[in-house]
């Protein structure tokens, strides 16, 4: 049995698939499978897969005729996986040589359920030091397991038997943060968390056809704290863990505002504050470090408070 299962959801990705299969298969963690599911390409990216499967069996594809989404195509690859272990990669993003063993190893060492290394972050292609620094000092923090603000299920390693045991799967309906829901439905079944504060997992933001350039008009990230509110998941948290998910969901408001800072942005942004407002104890809201930046956003106040320093410092707080 192999130990780790590597789950990378394929969508179009011609152009970086291949720089993304040879991160994994050069990984100093030999005992794994390469679960990579196409979702649907319609370029190059299943020829592409095929001819390096041809070279390397541990890779195993799942074809998908038609796209269903990131979350579909995850949910298929956990089914089909088996390992005890799981870990969530983009065709778009690459890993470090030994991201794959430092956490296996920290996942064994702790016990835990979830262990989560940095991510080192790449604008335009160009490293971004400074972000990187930020989330390896946050993530030295030793109640972490209260504190979690990273919300991308990438750089995230899974035991399995939580998932299975409690029948957790990444909603189809979502567009975004379906990550982050189904990290906070984990903890919601009591898992254990850890981290390692380095940097092993390569983000690549800004490319013009990923999901997060092309941003939808439609306010899915409304759509998404609804779903966890209503879906009762939300009232399953202590106090602690629900302004834990409160401000990880503020503040990643917060950054995908500042990268990008539209006006459509800034509309949808009002509509999450007041829905909050009405739909969540102020009480909770209050005692959330980012409930001010969303609030000023809202009503078009201390523009400043957006910058990329000041989305440090809130990281900071934490």
């Amino acid at each position: 049995m192999t130990l780790v299962s590597v789950i990378i959801p394929v969508y179009n990705t011609e152009n970086y698939i291949e720089r993304c299969l040879n991160s994994v298969i050069n990984q100093t963690l030999k005992d794994i499978e390469i679960i990579c599911v196409n979702d649907g390409s319609i370029d190059k990216s299943l020829e592409i897969l095929n001819k390096i499967k041809l070279i390397e069996p541990r890779i195993v594809i799942i074809n998908l005729e038609t796209n269903s989404g990131v979350s579909n195509a995850r949910n298929v690859a956990i089914a089909k996986s088996k390992s005890p272990y799981l870990f969530f990669l983009d065709s778009d993003d690459t890993i470090e040589p030994e991201c794959l063993e430092i956490l296996y190893n920290d996942i064994l060492k702790t016990n835990s359920d979830i262990t989560m290394g940095a991510f080192n972050y790449y604008i335009n292609n160009e490293y971004d030091s400074s972000n990187t620094t930020i989330v390896c000092d946050f993530l030295s923090n030793k109640n972490l397991d209260s504190k979690i603000v990273l919300t991308t299920i990438g750089g995230k390693m899974f035991s399995k038997e939580i998932i299975a045991k409690n029948q957790i799967e990444f909603n189809t309906n979502l567009t975004t943060y379906e990550d982050l829901i189904f990290t906070f439905e984990c903890i919601t079944y009591n898992a254990s968390i850890s981290a390692v504060p380095i940097g092993l997992y390569n983000y690549y933001l800004l490319r013009k056809n990923s999901a997060t350039y092309n941003m939808p008009k439609q306010n899915t990230k409304r759509e998404a704290l609804l779903y966890f509110i209503n879906s009762g998941i939300f009232n399953k948290l202590n106090d602690d863990n629900k302004i834990t998910f409160l401000n990880t969901y503020m503040l990643n408001l917060i950054h995908w505002y500042h990268v990008y800072k539209t006006p459509a942005q800034k509309k949808q942004i009002r509509e999450i504050y007041k829905y909050m407002r009405k739909n969540i104890e102020i009480r909770l809201l209050k005692q959330c470090s980012t409930y001010i930046g969303i609030k000023n956003i809202s009503k078009n106040l201390l523009e400043n408070i957006l910058s990329l320093r000041s989305w440090q410092n809130l990281l900071r707080k934490f």
